[in-house]
């Protein structure tokens, strides 16, 4: 097996930690986790490229902002479900959803980070 491909697993399996530890998190929420694993599901579909995210100290950048975005459920003014989704990488793609799901009037790009 090449670096690559070892780095591409590691990667995987630290993403799937960082989701596990999310449902965890959210366990005693369990509204907020309906709605996680409604986010998480449509980003699977439609923004694959959020789970790329690099890992730092154990945390998952992109998978923290799906969960955070949870816990807010009551600011959602959209449904989930009709996010178009983005291919673009993680940042933008948790910048689609965050507006998507809580702004009402288009935000500018600078004011994303």
């Amino acid at each position: 097996m090449s670096w690559s491909e070892r780095f591409v697993q590691h990667h995987k399996r630290q993403t799937d930690c960082a989701i596990h530890r999310a449902f965890m998190q959210l366990a005693v929420d369990p509204l907020a986790l309906e709605k996680f694993h409604e986010v998480l599901h449509c980003a699977r579909k439609r923004a694959a490229r959020l789970f790329e995210a690099p890992v730092f100290n154990g945390c998952h950048p992109g998978i923290d902002a799906l969960a955070n975005l949870s816990r807010f459920r009551n600011a959602h003014i959209r449904p989930v479900i009709d996010w178009a989704g983005t291919s673009s990488s993680w940042r933008p793609a948790v910048s689609s959803l965050a507006r998507h799901l809580i702004c009402e009037y288009n935000v500018p790009a600078f004011l994303a980070s």
